[in-house]
């Protein structure tokens, strides 16, 4: 038992840095959500997360979900491939603990090289993320991330969320209605931006409604007060699993100024096996498809 799973986990690593070192993938600043985010099944509902807490990602996810959700021992492997005219790729490897007298947690490291003009860019993520029940209908979260940049063109949103920062996240959750709140990238190593202020944590909030474990409707309002129109991104999103084996998802998110024409749409895919999982997502936008992800979940 313990030789399979050093065995499986040897040849994920594997994998996820041969994903990771790819070729540079475009970055799109017009698009709503980054293409750094590879979780397909959350890129598969529109990246709307917030209060969506069943299989919580220690990269992606609200950290409060973990006090509410999957309590088990898995390994991931998740990666993106970019648009079909312009090749590219990241990676990502985590894994999740069952739950302890501190709670439920896990711990993920990511991996991406992207293009911003003709320069190419890394970022390396280093990510844990705790939580725990308060009671039957809530819990807390918190989550340390450590992510070192290369390269010289960074994006402004990466470049401002390089070194040591913090997540904190709260989901409260009563019969099918769940609400969570987040605030992520709370500096702790104090970056300051060129005006000589620190950087401020970007606020989200969500719903979800749950229909037993067959069917998850989402939406999420992320980056509130981030920009001058007060919201950065609205995105909404659902799962419906139509067998046991089998889920669909589509979702969309939009920019503050909720232009349908220039949101970035998504669809995937969810198959379950006996003791595995694995999800495809695509994204496009204005009629072109920007990237692939793909995501296998293995329990321990």
């Amino acid at each position: 038992m313990v030789l399979a799973a050093v065995t499986v986990f040897v040849l994920v690593m594997a994998s996820a840095i041969v994903c990771a070192a790819s070729v540079p993938m475009p970055w799109d600043s017009g698009s709503a959500v980054s293409p750094l985010l590879p979780d397909a099944r959350l890129i598969g509902m529109g990246y709307a997360y917030v209060a969506v807490w069943d299989e919580p990602n220690p990269l992606y996810s609200n950290p409060a979900a973990f006090g509410l959700g999957d309590k088990t021992l898995t390994l991931s492997l998740g990666g993106g491939l970019g648009n079909i005219t312009q090749e590219g790729g990241l990676g990502f490897v985590t894994v999740t603990d069952v739950e302890r007298e501190a709670g439920a947690g896990g711990l993920g490291w990511a991996n991406v090289r992207w293009k911003a003009g003709e320069e190419v860019s890394s970022s390396h993520t280093l990510s844990y993320m705790v939580g725990k029940q308060f009671a039957s209908w809530g819990a807390l979260g918190v989550g340390l991330k450590y992510r070192m940049l290369g390269g010289e063109d960074f994006p402004a949103i990466d470049k401002e969320r390089g070194g040591l920062s913090a997540d904190v996240g709260l989901v409260l959750s009563y019969g099918a209605l769940s609400l969570g709140v987040l605030a992520r990238d709370i500096s702790l190593d104090r970056l300051e931006e060129d005006e000589g202020d620190v950087r401020a944590p970007v606020y989200s909030a969500g719903a979800s409604l749950r229909a037993g474990s067959r069917f998850t409707v989402a939406a999420d309002v992320q980056g509130i007060g981030s920009t001058e129109q007060e919201i950065g991104n609205v995105s909404c999103g659902f799962e419906a699993w139509i067998t046991p084996s089998l889920a669909l998802r589509a979702g969309v998110s939009m920019g503050p100024e909720l232009n349908l024409d220039a949101a970035d749409y998504s669809g995937g895919i969810g198959l379950r096996g006996k003791g595995y999982d694995v999800s495809y997502a695509v994204m496009f936008s204005e009629g072109v498809i920007r990237t692939h992800y793909f995501t296998l979940k293995k329990s321990l």
